[in-house]
């Protein structure tokens, strides 16, 4: 990635695998996916949602909007908190060697 463009080139940080946190369990604590209506009192079906935004500013909050038309973000406030993020994985997993390898390129 980093030899992408030669003027200029990317600043890439290398990711390891304790640098990835396991957001599903997270959502299942917070029961964020049984939350039916906004803050304002609107139906809400995840599945509708076409734009969802998160500030550090509110990190209880999720804003929302069900369609590209919508001017303002809709709102939902997270009532439980669970603060303990666990990482994805707890050691390095191993690839096999035809994932890791561009077959023709690598021996």
């Amino acid at each position: 990635m980093r030899l992408a463009r030669r003027k200029q080139p990317y600043k890439v940080i290398p990711l390891e695998y304790h640098d990835f946190i396991d957001f599903k369990k997270l959502s299942r604590g917070q029961q964020i996916l049984s939350v039916r209506t906004s803050d304002s009192g609107n139906s809400t079906k995840w599945t509708d949602i076409m734009e969802l935004k998160v500030k550090k500013s509110d990190p209880f909050k999720i804003f929302f909007k069900n369609s590209h038309l919508q001017e303002d973000f809709d709102l939902l406030t997270l009532k439980r908190l669970q603060t303990d993020l666990e990482p994805l994985n707890r050691e390095l997993q191993n690839l096999k060697a035809d994932k890791y390898y561009v077959k023709g390129l690598c021996q």
